[in-house]
């Protein structure tokens, strides 16, 4: 029995003892990447946008940073660019701005724990594009009558939007907007336009600017500003009277002025009548009318007691001429002879020879003597240096001679056609602005000057001055067939041109 009762105690430790083990509790979560999504992309402009995203699960451990990453590639990463929001769970979104207009982007919202980075899906969003008022220049205006003009202009940009409308401004005042006389020329895109515009004032100024319109507003060219014409005349004469009174040569004038013009006869020479587009008007020399249109004028003139004649130490015998207040030689000098009676060099015919020279020479035109009786001799400079080319009573006319007859007959550009000999005789067709309403019949005896010998008979007329411009130059003039000017210029000494006189 004693026996039996070990054993029982023996049990009962054994159980004490394996009874005293702890008992476990739950176990640790697993951490993992955070759950993300990404916002749809709002509030887009041109330049900026409203990012965001949401994360909805921190992945058992902090987020310790979330926000969005966006680039212009696709899945951009925390390596693009980064705009962190805050940290920790829920919805988050950030402005974003520095964008480029038009550029598509790629987002995707982020979130960062123990365990990495987490993205959410990708979204794209385009910025919207920038819009500007339209531009615009303003093409100078053309085709300019005393009534009307063609006006334009040009749309070099839209703007980024529709051009609505696009067309011309235009006021007597500066800067025109469309709140003055606007002309619509039409709707659409880049490009030129033009319009006529009419109903204008004669000589009146105008100042125009193109305009184009979008949905930003109205755009402007720089201005530019043009006068209609007036009603003009141009007042011709025969034979080589003087022309003077209120206006000489011709005018421009608004309607309905008054002008008056006066005939002056010279010595040998009487008025005989004014001729309105070829019709006679006036027999009295002083004469007054009014602008009602273009017309033109001629005031004629009969010889009393003949032309002045003037003979060279040639014996050759020249027609004479008065223009202004100046009378000059109606032919070119054709003389071999200076006026003391000595003998002018011929010139050598090898032109390196003729180029060297540094003395007095001449020469005919191609060495073909028969040129002299309508084109006359080419002399060097060296020549008309001498002061005694030209008859007693005569000299080689100055730089400052030549501009007193073209001032007096309107200016270099128009001079040469009043002084040209009118047909193709000698000059070729077109024979621009020749009228020879002075007498000074003009021919185009052409040059020897240069590399080349001879050049331009029938084509140009080269007339030396007697003036110095240079050491090795002096000045002259030169008309050409297709021009009605007379052209200054400067040649060397050396050339070979032709020779007008004027009376001291």
């Amino acid at each position: 029995m004693k026996t039996l009762n070990h054993v029982f105690l023996i049990i009962f430790i054994g159980l004490l003892v394996f009874s005293c083990e702890p008992i476990k509790g739950p176990e640790t979560p697993v951490a993992t990447l955070p759950n993300v999504t990404t916002a749809t992309p709002s509030a887009v402009t041109s330049t900026g946008a409203t990012l965001g995203g949401n994360v909805t699960n921190d992945g058992n451990a902090s987020v310790t940073d979330r926000g969005v990453v966006y680039a212009t590639t696709q899945t951009p990463t925390t390596a693009n660019t980064k705009v962190a929001a805050d940290s920790g769970i829920g919805a988050f979104s950030s402005n974003i701005a520095g964008l480029t207009a038009g550029t598509t982007y790629y987002v995707r919202a982020y979130a960062i724990n123990s365990q990495g980075t987490a993205y959410g899906t990708q979204e794209t969003f385009t910025c919207s594009v920038a819009l500007s008022l339209p531009t615009v220049s303003t093409t100078p205006a053309a085709s300019i009558t005393s009534s009307g003009a063609t006006l334009g202009g040009n749309v070099t940009a839209d703007g980024n939007a529709a051009i609505s409308e696009k067309g011309v401004v235009y006021a007597t005042t500066a800067n025109p907007t469309t709140s003055n006389t606007k002309v619509v020329v039409g709707t659409g895109g880049t490009g030129s336009y033009s319009t006529t515009v009419t109903g204008l004032t004669a000589g009146t100024t105008y100042y125009v600017r193109a305009y184009a319109t979008n949905s930003a507003g109205t755009g402007y060219g720089s201005e530019v500003n043009f006068t209609t014409t007036t009603y003009s005349y141009t007042v011709a004469v025969s034979s080589n009277p003087l022309l003077g009174g209120t206006t000489t040569g011709g005018g421009s004038f608004n309607s309905g002025t008054s002008v008056t013009v006066n005939a002056v006869a010279n010595a040998g020479y009487t008025f005989t009548n004014w001729t309105q587009n070829g019709t006679v008007v006036s027999s009295t020399a002083s004469y007054t009318f009014s602008i009602s249109g273009n017309r033109t004028l001629a005031a004629n003139f009969t010889t009393s007691t003949g032309d002045l004649k003037v003979t060279d130490a040639d014996g050759n015998i020249y027609s004479t001429v008065t223009i202004g207040t100046q009378v000059w030689f109606a032919e070119n000098l054709k003389t071999t002879k200076f006026k003391d009676g000595t003998d002018i060099p011929l010139g050598p015919i090898d032109n390196t020879a003729w180029n060297a020279l540094s003395t007095p020479g001449y020469c005919w035109y191609d060495f073909d003597a028969t040129v002299k009786s309508t084109y006359g001799a080419l002399y060097n400079w060296y020549t008309v240096n001498t002061a005694k080319l030209c008859p007693t009573g005569w000299h080689v006319p100055s730089d400052t001679e030549w501009t007193i007859l073209t001032t007096f007959l309107g200016g270099e550009s128009i001079a040469g056609g009043k002084l040209k000999e009118t047909g193709f005789t000698h000059w070729p067709s077109p024979n621009t602005g020749a009228t020879n309403e002075t007498g000074f019949t003009a021919v185009p005896g052409g040059q020897r000057y240069g590399p080349a010998t001879f050049s331009n008979i029938g084509h140009y007329g080269n007339w030396w001055t007697a003036t110095e411009t240079l050491v090795t130059n002096a000045s002259g003039r030169y008309m050409y067939y297709n021009s009605s000017s007379v052209v200054s210029y400067s040649y060397g000494k050396q050339g070979g041109f032709s020779v007008r006189c004027v009376r001291d």
